[in-house]
């Protein structure tokens, strides 16, 4: 990959893990997300890196916009300092708290097990509520020790860790 200059995502299903590796060195990646999650997979993932300006809006913008970036070296330079640069802030690359959230989340996992409760349908971990989202109920932890918020489960279906 690092002899390429730009990395035209397939359309129908999206470059899932290849995108990530792109970015990965540095190179541009262009999506067109489709109707089907397997084919959105890059867009979110260049949301999430802070490139939305890469994800088009149509084939025709898609294509536009691998012409304009092919026939714009510095325009095409300035983007790949950019993705390089984005991959030191973005939590996309930020290992070190994935695996802190991660295992945040089997630590309440094993909260909710130890008291014998049902495991909700969504545990959120590391992100913010979404305004919506109803409070959990507390964990027993200290306020400093439980800063991450909770949510409850969807439509009040209660998963049982037997099933």
């Amino acid at each position: 990959m690092a002899a390429a200059d730009l990395f035209l995502d397939t359309l129908t299903y999206n470059g899932h893990t290849t995108v990530s590796d792109a970015l990965w060195t540095g190179l541009p990646v262009i999506t067109c997300p489709g109707r089907e999650w397997l084919s959105r997979v890059a867009a979110s993932l260049l949301t999430v890196a802070g490139l939305k300006d890469l994800v088009a809006k149509d084939l025709s913008e898609y294509q536009q916009l691998a012409i304009n970036l092919a026939q714009d070296q510095e325009r095409l330079q300035r983007m790949r300092h950019s993705v390089q640069e984005g991959r030191a802030s973005s939590p996309l690359f930020d290992s070190d708290g994935w695996a802190s959230h991660f295992s945040d989340g089997l630590d309440m996992i094993w909260e909710h097990h130890a008291r014998g409760a049902p495991l909700p349908n969504t545990l959120l971990v590391g992100a913010p509520p979404s305004p919506s989202a109803a409070p959990a109920p507390a964990l027993g932890l200290p306020e400093a020790d439980n800063p991450v918020p909770r949510t409850t489960p969807r439509d009040g279906v209660q998963p049982s860790l037997d099933s």
